[in-house]
């Protein structure tokens, strides 16, 4: 499984190997498609393809889709519009911004709403200060109640991270009669071996959540305390092997740690790095390799702003 560009959708999909990958991941398009404006913010075909998502209604309002033509309009959710605002702000497409920011309505779909914390910030990526040091504000109050909670659970499941490099071991190449996925629940249930403990670890605050939040405040006011805050319950949380998020809470990351990185089929950065994770090494030669080259582009980002 890998990723590649659609000249007809002007939207980033999968490649599926296996009959169980139905769609070529139009569900997370627009998610993906803006992981890459961001990575390769030179080529603005990623540009259009996100801007093409939003199809403005005879109201005057916005209404997104997870992937092109208007697919998945009726329950398109927060992660995809949130990454895809952060794309543009961060390839100061701010006019475009503005203008998808303040005519989409707080409903996205008929299945998700925004967030009062993802309006607020919305609206201070799009120019207003003030609702910009808001919005930090409310994600602050968000992460000490999450990272609490994902305190208390990892105390009682007995939580135990892994390298990069031990997950690769336990996620040995699989036979391709077994999909990969059923190798990774297997791995799941050694890891949550009660009832009790997969319960519990059903609630936990994701780490497609913390990615998010990340991602967030990394866009937000840098010159205030909850900003400062939010970096340090994101590190509280986050694994000590997640290269990404460290790039977006301020730390720094070597480039013999870039280098040494080996591209996986998912996107690692919002997973946790316990046996709940379920990733494959990228076998297949790619041209979009996301999940490393992100690392550079954010380092080289970090190094000018």
């Amino acid at each position: 499984m890998y990723y590649y560009w659609d000249d007809k959708k002007e939207m980033m999909l999968i490649k599926k190997y296996k009959s169980w990958l139905t769609n070529n991941g139009e569900g997370d398009a627009l998610w993906r498609t803006s992981i890459a404006y961001i990575t390769y913010p030179q080529e603005k075909k990623y540009k259009n393809g996100i801007l093409k998502a939003f199809r403005k209604k005879e109201n005057g309002k916005y209404q997104a889709c997870r992937c092109n033509p208007k697919i998945g309009e009726d329950d398109v959710s927060r992660d995809q519009i949130i990454l895809a605002w952060t794309s543009l702000y961060l390839n100061n497409d701010i006019n475009e911004l503005k203008d998808l920011v303040l005519n989409t309505k707080y409903r996205l779909s008929k299945r998700y709403t925004q967030t009062i914390t993802m309006w607020f910030w919305s609206r201070g990526i799009a120019g207003n200060k003030i609702y910009g040091f808001i919005g930090q504000f409310f994600l602050t109050l968000e992460l000490c109640i999450s990272i609490l909670w994902n305190i208390i659970i990892k105390k009682l499941v007995n939580y135990k991270e892994y390298s990069s490099d031990e997950l690769e071991k336990m996620m040995s190449e699989p036979d391709f009669n077994e999909p990969w996925h059923e190798k990774g629940e297997n791995l799941k249930k050694e890891f949550l071996n009660t009832k009790f403990k997969e319960k519990l670890w059903k609630i936990n605050f994701p780490g497609y959540g913390l990615h998010l939040s990340s991602w967030m405040n990394y866009t937000g006011p840098h010159n205030n305390i909850w900003y400062k805050l939010n970096n340090w319950l994101i590190n509280i949380d986050m694994s000590k092997y997640n290269l990404l998020l460290k790039l977006l809470t301020d730390q720094n990351i070597t480039d013999e740690e870039i280098n040494n990185f080996k591209p996986k089929e998912e996107w690692i950065w919002s997973s946790r790095f316990d046996k709940s994770t379920r990733n494959r090494l990228l076998k297949i030669k790619d041209d979009y390799i996301l999940d490393k080259n992100i690392l550079k582009t954010i380092k080289k980002r970090n190094k000018y702003h």
